[in-house]
C-alpha cells in the first residue's frame, strides 16, 4: 500500500508506481469517492482523445523550411490582396 503526504496548501503527490499504472499525465482529473466511513476511493475521469495536447504539440514545433523564400515586389503583393467590396 502507497502513503500519501498532503502538504501545507493541501496538495498531494501521486507516488510514482501508482501514476504510472493508471498513464496519469499532468492536468488529467481524478474524482474521490466516499465508499464507507472513513474509506475513500480515488477513479480517473474518463480521458478525452488528447486534441488539445496534440494542438499544442503543433503549434510549439517549429515550421520546417522547404526552401529560400520568394522575393514578392510591393506591387505583386497588392495584385494578391483580395479586391475590397463597397456594401
Amino acid at each position: 500500500m502507497d502513503t500519501v503526504r498532503i502538504g501545507d496548501r493541501y496538495r498531494m503527490t501521486i507516488p510514482e508506481s501508482i501514476r504510472k499504472e493508471l498513464r496519469l499525465r499532468v492536468r488529467d482529473e481524478l474524482v474521490l469517492e466516499k465508499v464507507g466511513e472513513g474509506v475513500y476511493r480515488f477513479g480517473v475521469v474518463e480521458k478525452g482523445s488528447r486534441y488539445h495536447d496534440q494542438l499544442l504539440q503543433l503549434l510549439k514545433t517549429p515550421p520546417k523550411r522547404v526552401g529560400k523564400p520568394l522575393d514578392i515586389s510591393s506591387g505583386e503583393m497588392k495584385l494578391l490582396e483580395e479586391p475590397k467590396t463597397n456594401n
